[in-house]
């Protein structure tokens, strides 16, 4: 068994490559409904936020570099990430919940090893027969697998509960943009991330600032 586990919660990911390729928003006459969600979008130890109020999205003014019905505008994913609240929230409570386990997982570890030590001992000072010795060392492989298909199961819950988060926050993003850009007349918003498949954007056309701030509810 390996002496260190590591838990790596590659948390945002999703997010992250939806916005990548470049959020495409087209407007159109057709009624406007928000996304459809996950089935089951809870996230253990109170991730799961209140479903955000977007209705103030229209009244947001609109920002001077920006001339309504005209032109292709982008955010800046990566600010926007980086400072959307809920994402900030969200990610950190789940990064806890990784840490506790990961923490657990070593407490789990150092004792089986210990217990393993002593073991060893034993079978080196001869105070236990051959028979003794064979049980024993099976009962051990029986707790090391136990062990693993426990690191198995809680790595499996952390990785679910991140893609449900992942899939709740996208949406409400995209809930957010379908609003603001109807409000404002935009045909196009694209994600601009480093990196990404845009090569330049000018600043005029950034519409970032505007869009962190309506979608915090400032």
């Amino acid at each position: 068994m390996p002496a260190n586990t590591w838990v790596s919660i590659n948390f945002g990911i999703s997010i992250l490559l939806v916005f990548a390729v470049g959020y495409l928003y087209m407007s159109s006459p057709q009624p406007m409904n928000g996304p459809a969600q996950p089935a089951d979008t809870t996230v253990a130890d109170s991730t799961q936020s209140a479903e955000p109020d977007f209705s103030k999205a229209a009244a947001l003014p609109t920002p001077a570099n920006v001339r309504p019905g005209e032109g292709i505008y982008f955010v800046n994913t990566d600010t926007l990430l980086s400072k959307y609240k809920v994402f900030k929230k969200s990610k950190a409570v789940l990064e806890a919940k990784g840490a506790r386990f990961e923490a657990d997982l070593d407490r789990r570890m150092g004792s089986l090893q210990a217990e393993l030590a002593a073991a060893q001992q034993k079978v080196q000072s001869g105070s236990l027969s051959q028979s003794q010795a064979q049980e024993l060392e099976g009962q051990f492989m029986q707790k090391q697998q136990a062990l693993s298909a426990y690191k198995d199961e809680q790595t499996a819950k952390l990785m679910e509960d991140e893609k449900n988060l992942s899939l709740k926050l996208n949406g409400d993003i995209q809930k957010f943009m379908k609003q603001y850009a109807r409000s404002k007349g935009f045909k196009y918003v694209l994600g601009y991330t480093t990196g990404g498949g845009i090569l330049y954007a000018s600043d005029s056309l950034d519409i970032t600032q505007d869009v962190v701030r309506g979608i915090n509810g400032e």
